[in-house]
């Protein structure tokens, strides 16, 4: 893209990062964090993975971003569900689909929580028909674009079956079994074959070599469930690992020791918000369902720590919750929002 191209993504990428942090800072308003909020929008601020993410052309930036606004714009629309709240909601969370495949499965999942969450049958229906029609304008582009290049309507994204094999193929599992405590797997060992294959298949052979992967992936697991298994347990603990395989030692150290401190905080924060219903506000859920989407999703395709990325609001919310608690002595706020938040 040339010099030009790398200062735009530059700047836009300090914005994204600039609005995530007050969107943080507003959602703890709202999770009656107080005078600690600052504490959420810092740690989402000093993060290492959104400080490394944001220095490369990726999604962590954009996609992070966007789960945060998402998630307020969630809460805003069970508070007051109106067809204006709902339509934001919509938009905002097929961005973040278009952004990242596995925020999809995300969106799908909010339908069933809105349901409950939303107290009459009118007023559900009212929202999620707005939600389902914003979000349906949305990625229309997408999908008639996907349409006319492929001749099929892809939602997602053409190399789902690749990210499948990459985590479920013989080398790979060859590797768990019997690679050195600490290295780093090479995805060549995937084989230079398939990786040749693939780069002469071009944009018109794409979905073949797709289906091709998505099969090969479940012939591996198949033939190998054990492995299977271990490598979901595998993938599972990298998407929460404290510190990244690769770096200086001094380096991997400071950030295990961030993360281990942030995730104790974390763990105390949702204790608490489990234990005392009246926490449930409307951030939460939403930020709950996100976790338990994103960690089922990359239990099963590749996976490493910096696709957390999208959690770690959630995760900033839940230590400031529990550090603010437990310097407060164990006393909870009373749930809502505060009053300078509207």
């Amino acid at each position: 893209m040339g010099p030009e191209g790398r200062v735009a993504i530059d700047v836009l990428h300090v914005l994204l990062g600039v609005a995530t942090v007050w969107i943080t800072y507003r959602l703890a308003r709202r999770c009656r964090l107080g005078g600690w909020s600052w504490l959420a929008a810092a740690l989402v601020a000093l993060d290492p993975i959104l400080l490394g993410q944001s220095a490369v052309v990726m999604t962590e930036t954009a996609a992070t971003f966007l789960v945060a606004l998402a998630m307020l714009c969630l809460a805003r629309t069970v508070e007051s569900p109106t067809p204006r709240r709902a339509a934001e909601s919509g938009v905002v969370l097929a961005l973040a689909s278009l952004c990242r495949p596995e925020l999809l499965i995300w969106m799908v999942a909010c339908v069933p929580l809105l349901l409950i969450v939303v107290e009459t049958w009118p007023a559900r229906l009212k929202v999620l028909g707005t939600l389902a029609t914003a979000a349906v304008v949305v990625l229309s582009p997408w999908v008639a674009r996907n349409q006319v290049q492929f001749g099929r309507p892809i939602v997602t994204t053409t190399h789902g079956g690749y990210t499948l094999l990459l985590g479920n193929n013989p080398a790979f599992y060859e590797y768990l079994w019997s690679g050195e405590w600490g290295s780093v797997w090479d995805a060549k060992e995937l084989g230079p074959a398939w990786a040749a294959d693939v780069e002469r298949a071009g944009p018109a052979g794409e979905l073949q070599a797709d289906r091709r992967a998505y099969d090969e992936a479940w012939t591996n697991i198949r033939a190998e469930p054990g492995s299977f298994v271990y490598a979901c347990l595998v993938r599972i603990g990298r998407l929460w690992a404290l510190a990244p395989h690769q770096g200086s030692r001094l380096l991997r150290r400071g950030v295990a020791g961030w993360y281990l401190v942030e995730f104790v905080a974390a763990g105390m924060g949702l204790w608490v918000i489990c234990r005392k219903k009246e926490d449930l506000c409307g951030v939460w859920p939403w930020g709950a369902l996100l976790i338990a989407c994103l960690t089922a999703v990359h239990a099963f395709y590749w996976s490493d720590m910096r696709m957390r990325a999208p959690l770690v609001v959630v995760i900033a919310l839940a230590a400031t919750s529990g550090i603010s608690r437990y310097r407060r002595g164990g006393t909870d706020n009373k749930p809502g929002v505060d009053a300078d938040d509207p």
